[in-house]
């Protein structure tokens, strides 16, 4: 399929009376045969994909990861799942920043930046546990 896709473009380049039909058959060819993911090696800093039909030449190829092909495949429920946990953090740090005031800081030096940060973290303990002391236990 790589290698179909590969001679389909260049091919393209050098007609435009081919481009209509081979538009057609890429499109086709991409909805219908996508390459699996294969694994990921971290020291190579790659994942590996496979041909579904293993028809193409090469059958399989290495892709160095960056931010548009990541170790972990966007389609996978793994990704998905720390997605989500990355998402939570990011609402945590949100309220943290906005409604318990730890952006705009008016102090200086890192022990009072810190001593700052401690208290609001400790207001916000006591904030949860005067919220789940005031519901009733069933029982």
């Amino acid at each position: 399929m790589y290698a179909c896709y590969r001679f389909a473009t260049k091919l393209r380049a050098h007609s435009p009376l081919v481009e209509a039909t081979l538009g057609a058959i890429v499109s086709a060819l991409r909805a219908e045969l996508t390459w699996t993911f294969a694994g990921a090696d971290a020291k190579r800093n790659a994942t590996k994909w496979r041909c579904p039909t293993r028809e193409c030449a090469p059958a399989s190829c290495w892709i160095k990861a960056d931010r548009l092909h990541p170790l972990i495949p966007r389609e996978t429920t793994r990704w998905r799942d720390l997605y989500r946990g990355r998402a939570a953090v990011e609402r945590e740090f949100g309220r943290l920043k906005h409604q318990w005031v730890l952006s705009p800081i008016r102090v200086r030096g890192i022990e009072r930046i810190a001593l700052h940060a401690d208290l609001v973290m400790l207001a916000r303990l006591a904030a949860a546990l005067a919220r789940a002391r005031a519901v009733p236990l069933a029982g």
